[in-house]
């Protein structure tokens, strides 16, 4: 029986994986319709303005040209020309912005060596690569999610995060950006280090490298270094937590592990940390004198749409279209975190991060998104035990049974509910 639901399990897992896929590649014969406006030269044209940058650096990774620490002559015109006069003194943090770095980039170094490898022009790498990327993160949040007990939770988690109009708009057709992976790193790091607990100590020093691995991964992919400070972070907490503050010799070989390879920018994260709060959750912000001077000058920031607060039900619906739905989500969410807390502890910061949405901009949401899913089923699942199993007037098989039939029945109410991202459609940039 329990190999039969392990096998289902995968099963619907791959079905969350394909659906996300398919709903971002379901644009393509729009596209192919529009071929006069949408390719150039019988290439797709990218969708995001970000997008061109991450691919001339990957153009330049191919070509060569990129040295890193070497100035970058297209970074910034016309500012970036000041950088090449050795008599000016220049800003320690504009010059760096200037120049070519590996931090945040490593999105056009995979795709300039897979064009190296295969010859295959980066447009079209970025066609179909994307939208894999993009759904990966379902695998790890899902595994996460059975490991706890909640394999469905997972599952559905995956299917409103991977669908969320929010997400699908950062990560759509040809849109090359950091954020196809940026619930990925996240949910496969705080699984790994989920897993070190669970696991005999030569495994779960097998999981603490992976972890220590792929979090400088994340650095390099997105050099946001207060994201992996959270996961170390909560690691530390729960080591202490789960050792009662008796920490071994070993734990010490273990943190070191973890945090050393790291520790070249963990180091100014704590001070990162606290300028992000201070802006994002406190709404602190120092004046200048530039600011004071322009103060009745239009705020440029205003134009970029992702760091616009917006009303509580759009910002729901930008997770999912339902919502009543949306909202029951929310309260399963923090039901769940309030009743799991010691095995869901790992990703606690980033449903943290997704509650940002609310109050500080819309981007956030992305990381809101799967935990919405989470909890609409721990709440349904938490309401039925609640009611029918503690008086155990059925047998444990036909508890099973209810709960399977909880969990299909809510993984096919949420695809019905998110098919409506098959009617939105994404276009290049510019035409």
């Amino acid at each position: 029986m329990k190999k039969f639901e392990n096998c289902f399990f995968y099963f619907l897992l791959f079905v969350v994986f394909i659906l996300g896929i398919w709903c971002r590649l379901d644009d393509l014969s729009f596209w192919k319709k529009n071929k006069t406006i949408f390719y150039y030269k019988d290439l797709p044209i990218y969708a995001a303005y970000d997008s061109f940058y991450f691919a001339r650096l990957a153009y330049d990774y191919t070509h060569n040209i990129f040295k890193n620490n070497a100035i970058d002559n297209l970074r910034f015109f016309p500012d970036n020309l000041i950088a090449q006069k050795k008599d000016k003194k220049i800003n320690k943090s504009k010059d760096f912005a200037l120049r070519y770095s590996s931090q945040g980039n490593l999105i056009s170094f995979l795709i300039g060596w897979i064009n190296t490898v295969t010859g295959i022009p980066l447009e079209k790498i970025v066609l179909y690569l994307v939208p894999i990327f993009a759904s990966l993160f379902v695998i790890p949040l899902a595994l996460y999610l059975k490991e706890i007990g909640f394999p469905y939770a997972g599952l559905i988690g995956g299917i409103i995060g991977v669908t969320a109009p929010i997400y699908w708009a950062r990560t759509n057709l040809m849109r090359l950006d950091t954020d196809c992976l940026n619930l990925f790193f996240p949910f496969f790091i705080a699984y790994c280090l989920f897993k070190y607990f669970k696991s005999e100590e030569k495994r779960g020093l097998i999981w603490i490298v992976i972890s220590s691995i792929f979090l400088l991964l994340y650095y390099f992919w997105y050099s946001v270094s207060v994201l992996q400070l959270v996961l170390v972070g909560a690691f530390l907490f729960k080591l202490f937590w789960e050792r009662k503050g008796r920490i071994s010799k070993k734990d010490v070989i273990v943190i070191g592990i973890l945090i050393l390879p790291n520790i070249w920018y963990l180091y100014s994260a704590p001070l990162g940390l606290f300028s992000a709060i201070k802006t994002l959750v406190l709404k602190i912000k120092s004046p200048t004198a530039v600011s004071n001077l322009f103060k009745d000058f239009p705020n440029v920031m205003l134009s970029i749409s992702e760091l616009q607060k917006i009303p509580f039900k759009d910002c729901i619906l930008m997770q999912i279209f339902n919502y009543p739905l949306g909202v029951t989500g929310l309260l399963g969410a923090f039901m769940f975190f309030v009743l799991t807390l010691r095995n869901s502890l790992f990703l606690l910061p980033f449903f943290l991060i997704g509650l940002l949405a609310f109050h500080s901009g819309v981007r956030f949401a992305m990381y809101l998104a799967p935990f919405i899913g989470i909890g609409i089923y721990y709440l349904v699942y938490f309401l039925i035990k609640t009611v029918i199993f503690q008086f155990n007037i059925i047998s444990a098989k036909k508890e099973r049974i209810i709960i399977h039939g909880l969990g299909i029945l809510l993984f096919i109410v949420t695809i019905f509910v998110q098919k409506k991202i098959f009617l939105s459609s994404s276009f290049p940039k510019v035409e």
